[in-house]
């Protein structure tokens, strides 16, 4: 279901006519990677390559047909922002877009969420084998091996370390970590790769919410002539959807500051506010009773600082690469890197995560094989 702010539809015959063209754009921006083509414009973003490319195709539109095919795109893009990690389409390099793939299949909700994951891969591993609560504070390598080390003063010496510390911690944290220094050229590639903000607002009423056979409502913000009077909070209108879990619960998502904002704001108070958001494009005076609210905080959180990497104008994946390279001897790699932006073609993704790992642990299996034999 599309709509604008003042409860109006948008037809079905529009938001078809815009996806057909940008599903087009979203393929030719790829290609700039695949093909080694050089980027037409100066600013080396998606969204300037889309918005040029797309409003080419509305020169012969009236106005208002234009316009609102301009907000169609506008929310898919923001869509589009929320996949990749970042702010906005602008900050996701044309040239390097295409490096990332698609698993083939749909998308599935996990049920019981990712700890069920964890669960699977750890039921083999002894219990002892996992020290809960230490947070590492110091990683010392040299060619003979590495020394962690704990805030709560645990030190243990092994032969290999595999790091799969986020983004977003080894940014603010490698220089106090590693000793010696990470490399010079791992540091830039780590400065370049961007890492962004991603958070859901999860709400739970006491009866159903949208329409009996609608599962997904498209918030068709109008940007050029904002209806500040229908929703006045700014960030709000970050919102590019919001998606039923079930007939009572649903889920809205923010990126980029937006996102950072929401984590500094009372809970019922984003509650009321996505309240308003909803009575503006339901074009409805009230709701069911609200019971919950639940907001992610993924850039204060810790042990994450942020939801997942990109590449922005000015970055490589030449970059996650050389973020990837482990560090000590050849013959004999001491600290490893995993993670999801170490991975060349699934970055920002879960499967990357995890095939990751297994690249780091077959790069061990393969120093010690021949001695095994």
């Amino acid at each position: 279901m599309f709509a604008r702010e003042n409860g109006s539809p948008v037809s079905a015959k529009v938001v078809e006519d815009v996806d057909w063209i940008y599903g087009q754009l979203i393929e030719q921006c790829d290609e700039f990677f695949r093909l080694s083509l050089s980027v037409p414009y100066e600013e080396d973003s998606v969204a300037t390559y889309v918005k040029n490319a797309f409003e080419t195709k509305l020169r012969r539109l009236p106005n208002e047909d234009a316009r609102i095919r301009r907000m169609v795109l506008n929310q898919r893009l923001l869509g589009e922002a929320l996949i990749a990690g970042a702010s906005t389409m602008h900050d996701v390099s044309l040239s390097q877009v295409g490096s990332f793939e698609e698993l083939p299949g749909v998308h599935h909700i996990i049920p019981g969420g990712f700890e069920k994951v964890v669960d699977i891969l750890r039921k083999d591993i002894p219990e002892e084998k996992f020290l809960m609560n230490h947070v590492v504070s110091g990683i010392a390598y040299d060619r003979e091996g590495v020394q962690v080390t704990c805030r709560n003063g645990y030190t243990c010496q092994v032969d290999h370390a595999v790091c799969t510390i986020p983004l977003g911690c080894l940014k603010d944290l490698h220089q106090r970590l590693f000793q010696p220094s990470l490399p010079i050229e791992k540091i830039e590639a780590l400065n370049r790769i961007g890492y962004g903000v991603v958070n859901k607002v999860v709400l739970e009423f006491d009866e159903r919410i949208l329409p009996t056979g609608v599962t997904r409502l498209e918030l068709i913000w109008d940007h050029e002539r904002p209806m500040t009077h229908l929703v006045p909070q700014l960030w709000a209108r970050k919102i590019p959807y919001f998606e039923a879990i079930t007939d009572t619960v649903l889920i809205g998502w923010l990126c980029g500051e937006e996102a950072e904002m929401l984590e500094e704001l009372d809970e019922n108070e984003i509650g009321n506010t996505c309240e308003t958001v909803l009575k503006a494009f339901l074009n409805r005076s009230c709701l069911p009773k609200r019971l919950r609210v639940f907001c992610s905080k993924w850039k204060k959180n810790s042990f994450s600082k942020g939801a997942y990497c990109y590449l922005p104008p000015g970055s490589s994946v030449d970059d996650i690469n050389c973020l990837s390279e482990p560090l000590g001897p050849p013959d004999k790699p001491r600290v490893l890197f995993a993670g999801e932006a170490t991975h060349k073609v699934y970055y920002s993704s879960s499967h990357g995560a995890l095939l990751s790992g297994e690249r780091e642990a077959e790069r061990l299996i393969g120093l010690y094989e021949p001695i095994a034999q």
